[in-house]
């Protein structure tokens, strides 16, 4: 990363310090062209616009991970159950 105290966010236009954008290695001086405000901004609308796409991903991960969410799943609940019971017994 170079040693400017300040870049130019392209959405919102603003100079901000290098402090307000996220450092990405591969851009030439190692951070985001969008601040983190309006790269956050961003990325709620793009989420936003293709919902579809990310409940596919979704689905399909899900699919692919049976095992895995069981046992998150398991490890969970008991861990409610750990804890209902410790609230019983100091009832």
């Amino acid at each position: 990363m170079t040693s400017i105290s300040k870049k130019m966010c392209r959405k919102c236009l603003e100079r901000k310090p290098v402090s307000d954008f996220y450092t990405l290695e591969t851009i030439n001086d190692g951070l985001d062209c969008y601040c983190k405000e309006c790269r956050r901004i961003l990325l709620i609308e793009w989420r936003r616009n293709n919902r579809n796409l990310i409940n596919a991903y979704q689905r399909n991960w899900a699919e692919k991970n049976k095992e895995k969410i069981a046992a998150i799943n398991k490890r969970y609940h008991q861990k409610k159950k750990r804890e209902k019971e410790e609230k019983e017994r100091n009832k």
